[in-house]
């Protein structure tokens, strides 16, 4: 069993509870607590993620008492959601609710179909790069190998992919149950999948193994193609090869008497679904530049492009209006004009340079914050990527682009029917109804509302339960300076006795990473969702036991070079911690 130390917390919890407490000796109860681990009893007990609880007792849910959201603009109150062997059964407001069935009361409540990302790549480790002494040495630069010139378009998610990757399960917290994700690289990294936010493993997760060919405008550092003109040259010359190429198997295939045998070609064969108009290219194009270039090829090469990413595409609407190429924008926004710039109304400049480009800044912000409402407007159907944005910013990215004037409606279709329909699923998700996968979501509010949060989610009829974690008020100034990196030494005190360990952070407020481990394990565990707000640091971090996952929340009260406060064991207590640090920011 790994990590002994930090789960010895829950363990000594579950002892200490009335079932085990009798006249049996503490060596009894721990053979007890062996006995129920090899039963996998203790499964049941665990929760899966950081703030999540897992609680797998019947495969038949009814969400009732709700608001419920069938599709964009619908709404039914004081709805009722059937769910059953991972199928929505019956949506409406007098369900007959099997007895068997667990309740989920969810008054004054909103439920919605589970959110789908456009395009990310959520669950693939980004790889990293090399530095100049370490990239291997090329002879010809001027014809590299495709690996090292980033054209590996036969690559599949399949064999990237890690499940355990903590971004899969953030995207499962912010509502996202299904996601079209595709590997990181240059000019071609691979071809992309279409996944659910939930399982132990790729094969499980995924439900479209080849779901489009992503290229990007992304050169090779040091040899061919290195230039945006020569990954267009680069592209041309690999899709007319390859459709070549295939014109020899089809040919040979019809009658291979006198001709030579057509080579294998991976690299070239990959672009076959595309030829054949199977599977469209999602072209990365976060820039106006760029979608011109992606569509000047696709008007060359005839091959289906989607225009993926999109940051700065307000004045492509006239060429979009048609429906020819889909959109997927990005969620990722540039920080606030700041206010402070602002020039004083009403009186006479007393830096008109100054005055200028704080006027310009501010256009480029309302044009960015603006482009999905242009887009609603000219009727222009897209859904959203969020690569490149954290999941806590998604909502509130939304909530600036319905202050710049794109609709609730349309913002939730960008989120569900959209996506759907574009990915080729929308027989079964994007909408609430009989038959079709229990992909659902639950929120405390209307999920553009200010103070809405994630409830509950279902993945492919997988429940999945979310506690807000409640933050204390600083008890200092908010102005007040606070350092949170260091090396921290800590004790916990358990029911048993005391725990030692060591928590480590680096970083800064906003973009804070650490472990932490105990002194009964060299394992360390690595930190979650860690926010200071005032002198509170919050974080969270899942234990492994013997393949099961337990989560951990932590909340202490910074003050100098000391803390105090809890750690929390999923639903089975909050155990007292006190810490000194021992070294100062790495």
């Amino acid at each position: 069993m790994q990590n002994q130390g930090s789960s010895l917390i829950l363990l000594f919890v579950i002892t200490q509870t009335p079932l085990f407490m009798t006249s049996y000796s503490f060596r009894i109860q721990r053979c007890v607590w062996m006995w129920i681990c090899m039963m996998g009893v203790v499964t049941s007990l665990q929760a899966q993620n950081p703030s999540e609880q897992v609680m797998p007792v019947t495969g038949t849910y009814a969400i009732t008492g709700a608001y419920v959201v069938p599709a964009p603009g619908q709404v039914i109150a004081g709805g009722t959601v059937l769910i059953q062997d991972g199928l929505i059964v019956e949506v409406g407001t007098s369900v007959k609710i099997p007895g068997h069935a667990r309740i989920i009361q969810a008054d004054s409540m909103y439920v919605y179909a589970g959110f789908i990302d456009g395009f990310s790549h959520a669950g693939i480790p980004k790889p990293k790069e090399p530095s100049r002494s370490e990239r291997p040495k090329v002879k010809n630069p001027g014809t590299p190998p495709d690996n090292l010139a980033g054209i590996m378009p036969q690559r599949q998610v399949r064999d990237l992919m890690d499940p355990k990757d903590k971004s899969i399960a953030e995207l499962r917290a912010a509502g996202f149950t299904a996601a079209h994700i595709a590997p990181h690289g240059k000019m071609l990294p691979g071809q992309s999948a279409f996944i659910l936010t939930d399982g132990s493993h790729a094969d499980e997760m995924i439900y479209q193994a080849q779901s489009g060919l992503y290229a990007r405008f992304q050169g090779a550092s040091g040899m061919y193609p290195n230039t945006v003109i020569g990954v267009m040259a680069k592209f041309r010359d690999l899709y007319r090869s390859a459709e070549g190429l295939k014109q020899h198997e089809v040919q040979y295939a019809s009658s291979a008497v006198g001709m030579a045998r057509p080579p294998q070609n991976q690299v070239l064969q990959a672009f076959f679904p595309v030829i054949d108009q199977s599977l469209p290219v999602f072209f990365e194009t976060p820039k106006l530049l760029d979608a011109h270039r992606a569509m000047a090829l696709q008007r060359d090469l005839g091959f289906p492009l989607v225009l993926a990413g999109l940051e700065q595409g307000g004045d492509l609407i006239p060429q979009l209006s048609n429906g020819e190429f889909p959109v997927i924008l990005s969620l990722e926004l540039p920080d606030e004009v700041d206010e402070e710039d602002a020039p004083n109304s009403g009186k006479a400049s007393v830096n008109e340079e100054r005055d200028q480009l704080f006027k310009r800044k501010l256009e480029a912000y309302e044009q960015y914050v603006s482009q999905a409402g242009k887009f609603a407007q000219a009727n222009i159907p897209f859904a959203f990527s969020t690569a490149g944005v954290k999941t806590k910013e998604i909502r509130k990215n939304l909530q600036v682009m319905v202050e710049y004037g794109l609709d609730e409606a349309t913002a939730l279709a960008a989120l569900t029917t959209v996506p759907a329909e574009l990915m080729g699923v929308s027989d079964v998700m994007g909408t609430l109804e009989a038959g079709k996968m229990a992909n659902v979501i639950v929120t405390t509010q209307p999920f553009l509302a200010q103070k809405s949060q994630v409830k509950y989610v279902w993945v492919d009829g997988h429940f999945h339960e979310y506690e807000a974690k409640k933050k204390k008020k600083s008890a200092v100034s908010p102005d007040a300076p606070v350092e949170a990196a260091g090396l921290w030494s800590f004790t916990v005190e358990s029911p048993q006795g005391t725990v030692n360990g060591t928590l480590k952070l680096s970083g800064s407020e906003g973009d804070y990473e650490g472990t932490i481990s105990t002194d009964m394990s060299p394992d360390e565990n690595t930190l979650e969702s860690i926010e200071l707000e005032g002198n509170i640091l919050t974080f969270s971090y899942s234990l492994s036991m013997g393949g099961d996952q337990a989560s951990v929340d932590g909340e202490l009260e910074l003050d100098g070079d000391t803390f105090e406060g809890t750690l929390s064991v999923g639903n089975f207590g909050s155990f007292p911690i006190e810490g000194t640090r021992e070294g100062g920011p790495q």
